[in-house]
């Protein structure tokens, strides 16, 4: 079987519900970012989120060479799967840009259109996902995008990779310990999207939703991995 190389670049940001679908088709190797030394041998490879930022990389060392992992990826035409932070570095790696969101952040459960296709593959022009972050990416010279917000870019595909800016493996055990993770240095972020109550009832408002959207966010992602596969 195959090897697949996550790298995870913070504790509380796993795998999820990906872990049930990839682990059919691939061996998975996990590794923390920090433990990375640029020379990981893998036939896929899946970069996952973070609080860090791309235009840190001089901060975080090992941002370069998740870069460097992904360019490797790029040109061996292996398949990528970007997650968040994930999908900021492979829009780096293939030539497009990383920046602070200029119409602010994104946060909690939101509608994103589909386009070029993937429309097609979810059998629907939109769908619900979970968002949390400031950072947005450009899509890459040689990208196609395949949804957006109405503030961001929200997924795209470069040759056999796929980015998403979005979370739809999550469920309300993850989210917890999200908010117990970042709720005080993200609370710009999460009070972004209503600054009138306290985090706590955000958390919680939240944690409803993510269990009523459960099954779809499942049928989403089983489709976007099969996209993936097909790549």
């Amino acid at each position: 079987m195959e090897k697949l190389l996550v790298i995870q670049n913070h504790e509380v940001e796993k795998l999820g519900t990906f872990e049930q679908l990839l682990k059919g088709h691939y061996t998975i190797k996990t590794m923390f970012a920090d433990e990375l030394k640029g020379n990981e041998d893998f036939d896929a490879l899946m970069i996952l989120g973070g609080p860090q930022a791309v235009y840190e990389k001089d901060k975080y060392k090992y941002i370069e060479l998740e870069i460097e992992l992904v360019r490797k990826a790029l040109r061996e035409n292996k398949r990528i799967l970007g997650i968040s932070l994930g999908a900021q570095i492979m829009s780096y790696a293939a030539g497009g840009s990383v920046t602070k969101g200029s119409f602010g952040p994104e946060f909690g459960i939101i509608e994103i259109n589909l386009v070029n296709g993937l429309e097609n593959v979810i059998n629907s022009k939109s769908m619900n996902v979970f968002l949390w972050h400031r950072d947005t990416f450009t899509i890459p010279p040689e990208g196609t995008l395949l949804g957006y917000s109405n503030k961001y870019f929200q997924i795209y595909k470069v040759k056999r990779g796929l980015g998403m800016q979005f979370h739809i493996e999550i469920d309300e055990e993850e989210i917890n310990e999200w908010f117990n993770a970042y709720r005080i240095v993200d609370s710009d972020i999460i009070h972004s999207s209503n600054n009138s109550i306290r985090i706590e009832e955000l958390k919680n408002n939240v944690l409803l939703k993510i269990k009523e959207l459960k099954n779809e966010f499942h049928y989403n992602l089983k489709k976007i991995i099969e996209y993936w596969l097909s790549l």
